[in-house]
């Protein structure tokens, strides 16, 4: 096939670029729009259609002014004389009105168009419609300025420290270093065993990194030290961010100072103790001593009358009332004022406690700990009593058991104390009633761990482990 004359194949060449090029024009994502110098329509291709919604026929020949809002009406004058100049418009931001009048965040481009002879005859101008970003950008301003309302409003109410993996420190709030008296700088690196109080268990931190380690939230409550060695609580709430392998990338704990809080129910229990020693002591001094008397006095009057057989049978009668009534004084007494000073009063008074609840034929209530367990500190020994007789009274009360078990050991961890019962049980998450959070308080107070093991139909066992109480 004879070769095309050079004119006629450079023709050729010319057609099949120009149709390369409206290709690309036409399936270019971005508005592809060519205008005049005097600003009106010249080209408009089907980006520009699905953007702006006007068909190329609709815009070929009207004037480019119909895309902006009267407020921007110089922005395209300001445009065309830069282009006269031969000058290029690089990208910016603006916005161009609808058919349908509403407005659209476009960034544009405009370049000179030039002839053969090199003069401008118009202008190339490619929008990119930029409204999806734009609202996504508000979107994301909007939730920044509420992060940072909740952060000051977090800062302003809460004590705030946010670790690694691995437990180090990577950001701690102003609250968070005032109530630790350590400045950001000594803590940022650090893990919180610089805060540690030593007063929890090492269990209690087993428990508290087996939960987050999980990648579920743990709440609790935690006594630290200060820098100046003084110790405050705090309620904490851990929550760990998971990573895309489900596996926790940082812990964010969030904590309120319950210092005071923690004082006024310590005081509390002291002075409900101090009511109880003072109310045990009335009834065993007062009331005791006076129906003691009175049985003395009707011992003598059964004497007085033994000549006549039915007023010696009733003063025999009165005589047993009174013996019982001071029997049930005195274990009220006891009851109110256990814990004597003594090392051995806690394992005598459990010995008592079990005793009293024993019911021959009905339930069997015993202490298992033959061998005397001491006890030297006598606050110690005054709650672990109290938990016990707590557990105890639960069980009589709502358990249904007909066997009671305490036990008192002490090993290399500690001492431990074990309430254990035969009855029906309960779920966990319905077994949080007041006895059983009075019981948690005062484990947390003598530094214990309180754990209760019970299911449905399975009894329950309440054990308050001591490390290393003597």
């Amino acid at each position: 096939m004879p070769s095309k004359p050079p004119a006629a194949q450079k023709k050729d060449d010319l057609v099949s670029l120009q149709r390369r090029l409206a290709a690309i024009i036409e399936s270019s994502d971005d508005a592809i729009i060519a205008k005049d110098l005097s600003g009106r329509v010249t080209d408009w291709n089907r980006s520009a259609e699905r953007i702006f919604g006007y068909s190329a026929a609709e815009m070929i020949g009207q004037p480019v002014k119909i895309l902006i809002s009267p407020d921007r009406e110089d922005e395209e004058e300001k445009i065309l004389r830069r282009i006269r100049r031969g000058e290029r418009v690089e990208p910016y931001e603006t916005v161009r009105r609808h058919k349908d009048g509403r407005l659209i965040h476009v960034t544009l481009t405009v370049s000179p168009i030039k002839d053969a002879r090199g003069r401008v005859v118009g202008a190339s101008k490619i929008a990119r419609d930029t409204t999806e970003r734009k609202l996504a950008e508000q979107k994301l301003l909007t939730l920044i300025g509420e992060l940072k309302d909740v952060r000051a409003a977090l800062d302003e109410h809460s004590i705030v420290a946010i670790t690694d993996a691995a437990g180090r420190i990577t950001f701690v709030n102003d609250k968070f270093c005032a109530i630790s008296q350590y400045s950001r700088a000594e803590l940022i690196g650090q893990d919180h065993r610089i805060i540690n109080s030593r007063h929890h268990p090492k269990a209690f931190f087993r428990d508290l990194w087996g939960t987050i380690g999980r990648g579920r939230v743990w709440h609790g409550e935690i006594k630290n030290r200060a820098k100046d060695g003084s110790y405050y609580w705090v309620e904490t709430t851990i929550f760990p961010f998971l990573n895309a392998a489900g596996k926790p990338a940082q812990y964010v704990a969030i904590r309120t100072d319950i210092t005071q809080r923690k004082a006024d129910q310590a005081l509390l229990l002291e002075i409900s103790e101090k009511e109880r020693h003072r109310i045990g002591e009335d009834l065993h001094d007062g009331l005791g001593q006076q129906l003691t008397a009175i049985e003395i006095l009707c011992a003598g009057l059964k004497e007085d009358v033994a000549a006549d057989p039915r007023l010696a049978k009733q003063a025999e009668r009165i005589g047993r009332l009174l013996r019982e009534s001071i029997g049930q004084v005195r274990s009220l007494a006891r009851g109110l004022v256990p814990v004597q000073d003594d090392p051995d009063a806690l394992w005598a008074s459990l010995i008592e406690l079990a005793e009293r609840a024993n019911v021959p034929g009905r339930l069997e209530c015993r202490l298992d700990c033959p061998v005397m367990v001491p006890v030297e500190d006598n606050q110690v020994a005054g709650h672990l009593f109290r938990i016990a007789q707590e557990a105890v009274n639960n069980a009589l009360k709502h358990s249904r058991a007909k066997q009671i078990v305490l036990t008192l050991t002490r090993g290399p961890g500690g001492l431990e104390l074990g309430v254990t019962d035969n009855g029906r049980g309960f779920l966990p998450a319905r077994g949080r009633g007041l006895g059983l959070q009075v019981m948690h308080h005062r484990a947390s107070v003598i530094g214990a761990e309180l754990t209760v093991d019970t299911k449905p139909g399975r009894g329950t066992t309440i054990r308050c482990r001591l490390p290393g109480i003597k």
